[in-house]
């Protein structure tokens, strides 16, 4: 075989190569633009149905298990020393979904104990349509404590326990909420 012959085989499989490469690129450009179009189509029905959700509850963010969301609820603001200061603060959460479908959670929280009382930490779990699937709550006492004159800032981990449901796989959203029970004093009779 002649020289030329080789080298006309050599560059005719070169172009070949670099066809077959270029439809193999444009397929996989494809398939992407595709896959990230679905991607922003399931990310705005998300944000959609979180606004509707957040009409009803207003906070509420998505839930993925397993990994750390930031929540950023706190109760309402009680005067202390001329400030507005929230006594408990939630700041983020790890929630997971067992595989017996048992649904728990571990919420960070902030207690700056500058009054006395019982809050009471309620967690509401939703499905993509924004109907509830579940909720668990966790009572957490405060004690006013001053060192020195200052409030001594604790930060405990919140264990919630929301059961087992198999409709827990279904859980898109959370709402968390902070309120202060009132301390009902018993009738005297």
């Amino acid at each position: 075989m002649s020289w030329r012959k080789r080298s006309s085989f050599i560059i005719l499989g070169i172009c070949l190569g670099v066809v077959c490469f270029v439809a193999g690129y444009q397929t996989a450009m494809r398939k992407a633009a595709s896959s990230m179009q679905k991607s922003m189509e399931r990310a705005a029905h998300s944000q959609a149905t979180l606004s509707r959700v957040r009409q009803h509850e207003p906070g509420a963010v998505l839930l993925e298990f397993d990994k750390p969301i930031q929540i950023n609820a706190a109760s309402v603001p009680v005067k202390y020393r001329d400030q507005d200061l929230s006594v408990v603060r939630i700041g983020a959460g790890v929630f997971r979904l067992g595989r017996d479908f048992a649904l728990t959670g571990r919420l960070s929280a902030s207690v700056a104990p500058c009054e006395s009382g019982n809050y009471l930490i309620c967690a509401r779990v939703f499905d993509a349509r924004g109907a509830m699937l579940g909720a668990a709550s966790q009572e957490v006492p405060v004690e006013l404590e001053i060192v020195s004159g200052v409030t001594v800032t604790d930060f405990p981990d919140i264990q919630l326990d929301f059961g087992r449901s198999k409709d827990f796989s279904r859980a898109a959203f959370l709402a968390v909420s902070i309120d202060r029970q009132s301390s009902a004093s018993p009738t005297a009779t």
